[in-house]
C-alpha cells in the first residue's frame, strides 16, 4: 500500500510543481529579454512577456493533461529549460555575488556598483588618503586638497565647493580652477599685507571634488560630511554635459544595474581606450602624457549624447531627466539654504563653434547651445538660488585660444583660468 500512496502523493503534487517550475521558466525568459530589447521600458516589457509566457506555459500544461503526446513534448521541453536555468542561475548568479564580495572588500572604480547608491558611488570613486594625483597627494579625507580643518581661523571666509572630475582636472593641482579660486579670492588681502609678511589667507576654498558624480552626491557629500566645515558658502558645480537625470535604483531588470554586465562593459570600454591610445602612440609618436585621454571617435560619440541637452525640443527621456534634476534642485536648495550658490559648468560644445558645427551639421538649427544652461539658470532663478553660467567666460577665453583639452571634455589651463577668474568676481562681494 505504500508505493501507491507515495505514488498518488506525487502525482497531486506534479500539478503544482510544474506550475512553479512554468513560472521560473517564465520569469527567466522574460528577464533576458527584457536585457536585449527594453532597457528603457522595463517594467511594462517585463510585466508582459513575463504574464503572457506564464498564461501560455499554464494553459499547455492543462491541455496535456488529456493528450499524452503533448505531455511528453512538454516534458522534454520542461527540462531543457530546466538545465538552462540552473546554468543561468549558476555561472550568472555566483559570478555576480562574487564580484559584489569583492567590491566591498576592495572598492575601486571598475567595482563601482552600477546605478549605486550614493554613498556607494562616493566610496567607490572618492581618492584614496595619499594618492598623488596632479602633482600633489589627496588629503585625508581622499580629496584633492591641502588638510582639512574643521576649527577655521578667526576672520577666516570658507567656502565649500562640490565639484565631479571637474574638481579633480586634467591639469597640475596648482592650475586647477578651485585652486586658482582660492588664490585669487586671497588676491585683494594679499595686496594690502605689507611686502615682508607672509601673503594672507582671508579665503579658504575646500575641494571636494570626486570624478563621476553628480548633485545626487553631492547633497549625500553635504549631508554627511561637507556640512562639518559650517561654510559661509557652498559652490555647487554643475556640469551641463552629464548632470542632469537622477540616477535610477539598482534593478535587476536593468542588464547595467547588475555587477557582471557593468564590469564587463567597463572593462571593454578600457580596453578599446588603451588600443586606441596606442594606435596613436604608434601613428604619431607623442608621448603617452601629451595624448588625449579618449580617442576621436569617442569623444564624438560622447559628445553626441550631450548634445541632446541642447535639442529645443527635447525627446521623452531628456525631457525626464530635465524634471528628475529640477526636482533635486528643490531639496538641495531647501537643505544647503541661502549659503547655495551654483556655478553652471558648459560642455564644449557650448563653446566651441567647430565641435558644434561638427556635432549638428545641418540639424544645426535643432538645437540652441545655450539652452541647457538657461534651462538650469531661470529654474533656480525661480527658487532665488545665485547661480553664475560660466559659458560667457569661455565663450570670451575661447575667441582666443582652446579652453577644453583636445578630446578629454575636461578644461585646459586656460579654460581652469578663465573659470576661476569669473567666479572670483562673482564670489568675492559675497565674502565681505
Amino acid at each position: 500500500m505504500a508505493a501507491p500512496q507515495a505514488r498518488a502523493a506525487r502525482e497531486s503534487r506534479a500539478p503544482v510543481v510544474r506550475s512553479v517550475r512554468a513560472l521560473v521558466h517564465a520569469a527567466a525568459i522574460a528577464l533576458v529579454a527584457t536585457w536585449l530589447a527594453a532597457p528603457e521600458r522595463t517594467g511594462p516589457f517585463f510585466g508582459a512577456l513575463g504574464g503572457g509566457l506564464a498564461a501560455v506555459s499554464l494553459g499547455l500544461a492543462l491541455a496535456a493533461r488529456r493528450r499524452p503526446r503533448l505531455a511528453a513534448a512538454l516534458e522534454r521541453t520542461r527540462r531543457g529549460l530546466d538545465l538552462a536555468t540552473l546554468a543561468f542561475v549558476a555561472t550568472f548568479g555566483l559570478a555576480e555575488v562574487e564580484l559584489r564580495l569583492l567590491a566591498r572588500c576592495a572598492p575601486m572604480p571598475l567595482l563601482a556598483p552600477p546605478d549605486a547608491r550614493a554613498d556607494e558611488l562616493l566610496r567607490a570613486w572618492r581618492l584614496a588618503p595619499g594618492t598623488p594625483t596632479r602633482g600633489v597627494f589627496a588629503n585625508a579625507q581622499g580629496f584633492l586638497d591641502g588638510p582639512f580643518a574643521e576649527e577655521r581661523r578667526p576672520g577666516t571666509r570658507r567656502v565649500v565647493a562640490l565639484a565631479d572630475s571637474f574638481g579633480i582636472g586634467v591639469v597640475d593641482y596648482r592650475d586647477n580652477f578651485l585652486t586658482r579660486l582660492d588664490e585669487l579670492l586671497d588676491a585683494p588681502a594679499a595686496a594690502s599685507t605689507a611686502p615682508a609678511a607672509a601673503p594672507a589667507d582671508t579665503v579658504e576654498v575646500l575641494n571636494f571634488g570626486v570624478i563621476c558624480t553628480s548633485p545626487r552626491e553631492y547633497l549625500q557629500l553635504w549631508r554627511t560630511e561637507a556640512v562639518r566645515y559650517a561654510p559661509d558658502l557652498v559652490l555647487l558645480c554643475f556640469f551641463t554635459g552629464n548632470d542632469w537625470g537622477v540616477s535610477r535604483g539598482a534593478s535587476l531588470l536593468h542588464a547595467d544595474s547588475t555587477f557582471l554586465v557593468a564590469f564587463t562593459q567597463r572593462l571593454v570600454r578600457l580596453a578599446r581606450e588603451h588600443r586606441a591610445a596606442a594606435s596613436a602612440i604608434a601613428r604619431t609618436g607623442v608621448a603617452p602624457a601629451e595624448l588625449p585621454v579618449l580617442s576621436p571617435e569617442s569623444f564624438l560619440r560622447i559628445e553626441r549624447d550631450r548634445l541632446e541637452f541642447a535639442r529645443r525640443a527635447p525627446r521623452a527621456k531628456t525631457a525626464e531627466q530635465f524634471e528628475e534634476t529640477l526636482a533635486l534642485f528643490a531639496t538641495i536648495a531647501a537643505e544647503f539654504g541661502p549659503k547655495l550658490r551654483v556655478a553652471i559648468v558648459p560642455d564644449e560644445y557650448q563653446v566651441n563653434d567647430a565641435l558644434f558645427a561638427e556635432l549638428a551639421g545641418a540639424a544645426a538649427a535643432d538645437f540652441d547651445r545655450a539652452l541647457p544652461s538657461r534651462r538650469l539658470a531661470d529654474a533656480l532663478a525661480a527658487r532665488g538660488v545665485p547661480c553664475l553660467d560660466l559659458r560667457e567666460p569661455l565663450l570670451a577665453a575661447q575667441r582666443d585660444g582652446a579652453t577644453y583639452k583636445v578630446h578629454d571634455t575636461h578644461w585646459n589651463e586656460r579654460g581652469n583660468l578663465a573659470a576661476a577668474q569669473a567666479l572670483a568676481a562673482w564670489l568675492a562681494p559675497q565674502l565681505k
